[in-house]
């Protein structure tokens, strides 16, 4: 049965999300003007190269829409690594202090909270309608006072890939003549707020739908908050005929064949590879792993995932050894912390060790991007291929990738001043796989000497430090080089 419809009208589910009725007015320019409200934040995020820094502070300008109980609805890019969120309703001087209740870095969503009373005077909730292929308008505040329409045309619903944090989510492509960036900003369709700008990308918008976003409001009331389901396998079309005839695949059955089953993830307990899915809780899916949408067309299949969530369970269709198998998998969700290499952590330090002046850290998405948006193409080789390739095997459940990442200059580790960004894979004959290991390791010199033993393929494969001279270094590097203290995990 199609359940997709169910992503559709959690908008009038009672005591979630504020809804329009027969009796409510009909929004107009003056209802969402008191929908919205601008963000100032401030933000320090952390330097992922010198772990015990902090980078120099930056202001971020934006908006939010009004929810009931009290509570605003922004991007969490507006938001992340914050040390101040200040608010503002338009034309009022006054600022309001702004409290993060939810941040769900992954899909750039987030909650904010302000406990002053007289903030609430005068706004409404925002009434949320669906969205629609067609003419839209882009509404915000300039500034404090100055009032903004932007004509725009809504083109596609896609499947947005989100790299910084591997996950797919729904977006409407909205072209629109901005030039600046108006994140938290509404789409107006037909009087009513169907989606919110996440980003300017391309001369283009991309707008997160009301349904996806009242998905979000409805997950945020949930203690523990569940998170977005994803996917838990890899896959590739088939375009050749021999590899169908290979797998035993019936004449004119569409699909995508399974190359790869990941750790985590929907359909990671019943799938195996070379399974051919032919169908999604009974979307059939063609060989380029689209379905085909009532409205919108031609999506990618991950659109099922962020829409079946009203569903205990799914249903998976696949040929497997030539015969069709009905299986059913529950939707799983994922969090950053429990990826082999974590993705991009907001609003929490960087761990890291320090021994002798060799920093040990665990590879993540933000020790990645220190080489830019396209890391995949300029980060070193080996930590690149692993992140791609090897990070997500169930074989590395439960793992982290310890690296050695730079070496302060220091009388106990010459000669080793140009290592940086290798793989460390044991310590004193102990195998490392979480920054807690090196810290074991380092209690248990052999002879009096530390071996540290790196992957091979560089120009050294250990390295080697006397005990006796440990303890007093470490002591004057802190001095030294005014390093706060020498692990944070």
């Amino acid at each position: 049965m199609k359940t997709i419809c169910s992503f559709f009208i959690l908008c009038c589910m009672p005591g979630l999300i504020w809804c329009a009725s027969p009796d409510n007015k009909t929004n107009n320019t003056a209802d969402v003007k008191r929908s919205l409200v601008l963000i100032q934040s401030y933000q320090q995020a952390y330097d992922w190269l010198i772990p015990w820094n902090k980078k120099a502070i930056s202001k971020k300008n934006g908006a939010a829409l009004v929810l009931p109980k009290q509570q605003l609805l922004t991007t969490a890019e507006l938001v992340a690594n914050h040390t101040l969120i200040s608010v503002r309703k338009p034309g009022v001087e006054r600022l309001y202090e702004a409290e993060l209740i939810l941040i769900d870095y992954a899909m750039n969503l987030a909650l904010l909270h302000v406990a002053a009373p007289d903030f609430w005077d005068g706004l409404s909730p925002v009434e949320w309608g669906e969205p629609e292929a067609g003419s839209a308008e882009i509404q915000y505040w300039k500034s404090k006072s100055e009032w903004k329409t932007i004509a725009g045309k809504v083109k596609q619903l896609f499947i947005g890939f989100r790299s910084r944090s591997n996950t797919y989510l729904p977006m409407m492509e909205v072209v629109a003549s901005m030039k600046s960036n108006v994140q938290g900003n509404p789409m107006v369709q037909n009087n009513k707020v169907t989606g919110m700008v996440i980003q300017l990308r391309d001369a283009n918008l991309d707008v997160a739908p009301a349904s996806f976003l009242q998905l979000f409001i409805k997950k945020a009331s949930l203690v523990p908050y569940p998170g977005f389901p994803q996917r838990g396998f890899q896959w590739q079309s088939i375009p050749q005929g021999a590899i169908r005839r290979y797998f035993g695949l019936e004449e004119g059955v569409s699909g995508i064949l399974i190359n790869r089953i990941l750790h985590y993830g929907t359909g990671s307990d019943v799938l195996k590879p070379q399974d051919f899915l032919i169908s999604i809780e009974g979307w059939q899916l063609s060989n380029e792993g689209t379905i085909e949408h009532p409205q919108w067309g031609v999506i990618l299949f991950d659109y099922l995932f962020t829409s079946l969530n009203a569903e205990p369970s799914v249903a998976l269709e696949v040929i497997r050894e030539g015969k069709r198998v009905q299986l059913k998998t529950q939707l799983a969700s994922f969090f950053s912390e429990q990826y082999s290499v974590p993705l991009k952590v907001v609003n929490t330090p960087p761990r890291y060790v320090l021994r002798g002046g060799i920093l040990f850290q665990e590879l993540t998405m933000n020790y990645l991007e220190l080489w830019g948006n396209d890391w995949s193409s300029k980060a070193p080789t080996r930590l690149s291929i692993y992140r791609k390739l090897e990070a997500d095997l169930p074989e590395n459940k439960d793992k982290r990738l310890v690296i050695l990442s730079r070496i302060l200059p220091v009388p106990v580790n010459i000669g080793y001043q140009n290592l940086h960004n290798v793989i460390v894979t044991e310590i004193n004959g102990s195998s490392i796989h979480h920054l807690e290991d090196v810290v074991h390791a380092f209690e248990n010199p052999k002879d009096g000497f530390h071996q540290v033993k790196l992957l091979p393929g560089g120009e050294r494969t250990y390295l080697i430090l006397l005990d006796a001279e440990l303890q007093s270094t470490d002591q004057q590097i802190l001095k030294n080089f005014q390093i706060p203290q020498l692990e944070r995990l």
